[in-house]
């Protein structure tokens, strides 16, 4: 079984916990932004599950492969994402805006329109940066695109960790005290807003 497929096996399969797919916008293996995505898997909720999906895999979007049968990391990722019930975006800022992987992934996500895996899903993102902004113009930039793609954007509290360095300890752990209270309480709000849609949905499904 590939990594994206077990990915996506976990995130079918985690039950009554509310799941959270995780998408780290970095390719580094140590990056920051993948330092705060272990935080967020520290200070969830007890009832949350936190998956990291890793990104490296996915082509470049292009409209000749997205036929009805695309690329096998491009269905296990799109999977991942309509099996989670909300998604958490860890990204850098670039020259001041998104990773170009990240941008792909996403727009990989939108589609089908009007039945793509991103659409209604309820999303929230978090930045660390070593700049003092701490990765506002590439949240700024990200709010557009994920609205654009028709997500549900969650926006607060902001998690924006500038100088980044030092807000992690030598293990990596995250060890600014209010960048660690606004995570939990973003990752509270996400996984509130996911519950809301899905009791929603069951509405429906039972009027139906």
């Amino acid at each position: 079984m590939t990594q994206d497929t077990d990915t996506a096996a976990r995130v079918a399969h985690a039950g009554h916990m509310t799941t959270i797919v995780a998408i780290p916008g970095s390719l580094r293996d140590q990056s920051y932004n993948r330092l705060l995505i272990h935080a967020a898997e520290e200070l969830a909720p007890p009832d949350v599950r936190i998956v990291t999906y890793n990104i490296d895999d996915l082509p470049h979007y292009n409209e000749d492969i997205d036929t009805h049968q695309p690329p096998e990391s491009v269905a296990a990722f799109r999977k991942a994402v309509e099996d989670a019930d909300a998604v958490l975006i860890a990204t850098p800022e670039y020259n001041s805006s998104i990773p170009g992987v990240l941008k792909d992934a996403i727009d990989w996500a939108s589609r089908p329109y009007g039945t793509a895996s991103l659409m209604g899903k309820p999303v929230a993102y978090i930045t660390a940066s070593q700049a003092p902004s701490g990765g506002t113009s590439a949240q700024a930039d990200l709010k557009k695109i994920l609205e654009r793609a028709r997500a549900h954007v969650v926006e607060g509290p902001q998690v924006a960790i500038g100088l980044s360095p030092s807000a992690f300890d030598a293990e990596g752990r995250l060890i600014h005290p209010q960048a660690r209270e606004s995570l939990r309480q973003l990752l509270q709000n996400l996984a509130d807003v996911a519950r809301q849609r899905a009791r929603e949905r069951e509405t429906v499904r039972s009027e139906a």
